[in-house]
């Protein structure tokens, strides 16, 4: 079920994306957010956890070059 619903979300977003880059956008139809919620989105995808993979990698990396320093 899961990978139905990714794949499904996959051939949406990619749908999307290409159907986007063929229309005509331009900046100066866009508006600016205004602050109060600018700073919440920030705030909101600030607090989002770190991905375990991400922070797993990075610590196996460091503590490689730790090791690799210390040999030296």
């Amino acid at each position: 079920m899961v990978g139905f619903a990714w794949q499904f979300l996959k051939q949406k977003l990619f749908f999307w994306l290409h159907k986007s880059q063929k229309d005509d956008h331009s900046h100066k139809d866009l508006v600016p957010l205004p602050d109060t919620l600018e700073a919440e989105l920030l705030q909101s995808i600030n607090s989002l956890a770190t991905p375990t993979a991400y922070t797993d990698a990075i610590h196996a990396a460091l503590e490689d070059s730790l090791k690799a320093g210390r040999r030296t």
